[in-house]
């Protein structure tokens, strides 16, 4: 590898170390930094060790993360459903937990 581009790729690892300092949520720039520890190292080193492979699980709170978006989209397709059915109360029960999930995601 260039020792240039590691040096690039160290300090853009600086810089997001550097704003989870500062965040105090702070999950929303765990995904970029996984990605680029990928990049640099060529293999995870955030996250869990999976014994029978001896490979590494994302951190849990990328996969919450993941898994809330995904949730997210849930809600509110189901909530366009119910509106095309016209069941409006139920509708707007699951915009605004979809709402609420998304300013959760947020921070």
């Amino acid at each position: 590898m260039d020792s240039k581009w590691l040096e690039e790729q160290r300090h853009e690892l600086a810089k997001l170390l550097d704003r989870e300092i500062h965040c105090p949520i702070g999950f929303h720039n765990l995904r970029n930094l996984y990605e680029l520890e990928i990049k640099a190292r060529g293999r995870p080193t955030l996250g869990f060790p999976n014994l029978p492979h001896n490979l590494y699980k994302p951190d849990p709170i990328i996969k919450l993360k993941e898994d809330l978006a995904k949730l997210v989209e849930k809600y509110k397709q189901d909530a366009h459903a119910l509106t095309l059915l016209g069941d409006l109360d139920k509708s707007r029960v699951y915009n605004g937990i979809a709402n609420q999930l998304e300013q959760l995601l947020k921070g």
